[in-house]
């Protein structure tokens, strides 16, 4: 046994400092959890989203919606009746249950809604477009995850999947808006 108490602390120090490392990286996303629900939207634009269409916004605590039409220019062939806008999904993002859900717009203006950055619990909207790690802290590549937007508070994000449908197909960088924190 004394010949093999090297090769036993040897082996044995390193995983248990890696068992370590996971719990503290891990734990902590275990544990966040939000109460605070919000709106967003989400588009099939994509980052060729240009703005234009239908667009939300909080105006006195209430969701809004602006038409904004494409401007023609004198090159553009298309005829004004042809001209395709995004579709535009309203997203209701529910803490208690942990998933988004499509409301309408009708739906959406019954919430009094902060437009702030920071919700009251101190979460904040991330959106997606960002890059996540592989397995074990990126040792083995990371990667785009386009169908994740995230949430964050003191520096630890929260994972929330985007729901299903039509649009998954689209989920690219920046084609989900926040709007507001339900009050």
């Amino acid at each position: 046994m004394k010949k093999q108490l090297p090769l036993i602390v040897g082996i044995g120090v390193p995983v248990f400092m890696i068992i370590v490392i996971i719990l503290i990286v891990y734990i902590p996303q275990i544990l966040l959890r939000p109460v605070t629900d919000f709106v967003y939207s989400a588009t099939d634009q994509g980052y060729w989203y240009d703005g234009y269409g239908d667009t939300y916004g909080v105006v006195d605590g209430r969701l809004t919606k602006k038409f904004r039409p494409r401007p023609v220019s004198a090159n553009d062939l298309t005829p004004k009746e042809e001209i395709q806008y995004p579709v535009i999904r309203l997203l209701l993002y529910d803490a208690f249950e942990d998933k988004s859900k499509e409301i309408t717009f009708e739906e959406g203006r019954r919430f009094m809604l902060d437009s702030k950055k920071e919700s009251p619990d101190g979460f904040v909207f991330i959106g997606n477009g960002s890059s996540y790690s592989g397995s074990f802290f990126g040792i083995f590549g990371s990667s785009y995850d386009p169908e994740v937007l995230y949430i964050a508070k003191d520096n630890i994000t929260k994972k929330i999947d985007s729901p299903a449908g039509p649009l998954r197909q689209y989920n690219y960088n920046n084609n989900f808006k926040f709007i507001g924190w339900v009050q």
